[in-house]
């Protein structure tokens, strides 16, 4: 009696198979279906898909297709799901070193943006710009100054800023992870500080987030916010200009029980991440939410270097230190660990 074998799901074979299936009409849906669980087992699948006859372009036909049904809404759940699926499979391509480069000088990324430019809340559509916001993160989190040029020159900020203020939690959270992302990079920062009304743009829309958060909590959208914000006073204007346009809600402690949920902040228990943001010595407060989650907030307040710290007369004795906010004004208390912060970040209380 013969033995069947059954093929294995890592076989390079099956995804030659599903590739060949996107061209085909009858079993494009399925191939559609399948080829994005699989994206994990296979470290070249972006390569195949990049590289193999037609599979791009079928990829880019089937997002196509439902251009008409974006306006009027008319967008049905399952044709949302296969467009998501396609562009779960155009996000490996564009994660991919190798490919992202071409990638991009296809200009793939500009067929996304009608889906980006919708405004309907229903959950297909949503689910359509959450996607979309996903290839964009793929491209926005590698480290690279071409990517962030092209994000910009394509308009990708205000296409995010929008989808900041209007969009469901987890738009907003990806949207504002991508922007915050284009700053890390100095032509980003650049970009965003570069003209009084691009900076009051941004910093009004994370303002209205800040807002918004007071009604509804959530600590992984604030991570975001707060990093951006963060970001923004390594541009000295920005930092000034912050002085006086930082939400009352990150100065008065509104958001020390929702950030205190979080024992030990992931984000600020990151060395490499932390040194990113303080390169010249962690903030006192950083130090300690280290050790006892104080709030985000706080370290935001404390984090300016260009507005240095008020100390008290004799609050440095010993490890307890009394210090003003320059920014926030507010009088706080804290373990002076180690003098990690350099003094020069300080300056005698007037």
């Amino acid at each position: 009696m013969s033995i069947v074998e059954v093929p294995s799901p890592k076989d390079p074979e099956i995804v030659e198979s599903l590739l060949l299936d996107l061209l085909d009409p009858e079993n494009k849906a399925y191939a559609l279906s399948v080829l994005p669980k699989r994206r994990e087992m296979f470290n070249d699948l972006a390569l195949k898909l990049w590289y193999s006859f037609g599979t791009i372009a079928a990829l880019v036909q089937e997002i196509v297709s439902v251009y008409p049904a974006l306006s009027p809404p008319t967008l049905s759940a399952s044709a949302a799901t296969r467009v998501c699926n396609a562009l779960a499979l155009l996000q490996t391509v564009a994660a991919h070193p190798e490919t992202r480069t071409p990638f991009l000088e296809a200009g793939i990324p500009f067929y996304l943006f009608p889906f980006l430019n919708t405004t309907s809340e229903a959950k297909s559509f949503e689910h359509l710009r959450v996607t979309s916001l996903g290839v964009l993160g793929a491209l926005a989190k590698v480290d690279d100054t071409e990517v962030v040029k092209f994000l910009l020159k394509s308009e990708v900020i205000p296409l995010c800023l929008r989808i900041m203020e209007t969009g469901c939690e987890l738009s907003k959270t990806v949207a504002t992870f991508i922007v915050h992302k284009i700053m890390l990079d100095e032509v980003g920062l650049h970009h965003i500080c570069a003209t009084p009304e691009y900076f009051f743009q941004a910093a009004s829309v994370l303002a209205n987030m800040v807002i918004a958060l007071t009604e509804q909590p959530s600590t992984r959208l604030l991570k975001h916010v707060i990093c951006c914000y963060l970001r923004l006073t390594d541009d000295p204007r920005a930092c000034t200009a912050l002085r006086t346009h930082l939400p009352e809600a990150l100065r008065n402690g509104t958001f020390d029980s929702c950030l205190r949920v979080v024992e030990d902040p992931a984000w600020l228990s990151n060395e490499a991440l932390c040194c990113s943001l303080f390169p010249f010595g962690w903030p006192v407060c950083v130090m300690q939410a280290r050790r006892c989650s104080v709030c985000i907030s706080t370290a935001l307040c404390i984090h300016s270097w260009f507005g240095p710290f008020q100390v008290l007369p004799g609050s440095m004795d010993g490890e307890v230190i009394w210090a003003r906010c320059e920014i926030c004004s507010r009088f706080q208390h804290f373990s002076f660990l180690g003098g990690q912060i350099p003094t020069k970040f300080w300056r005698p209380f007037a």
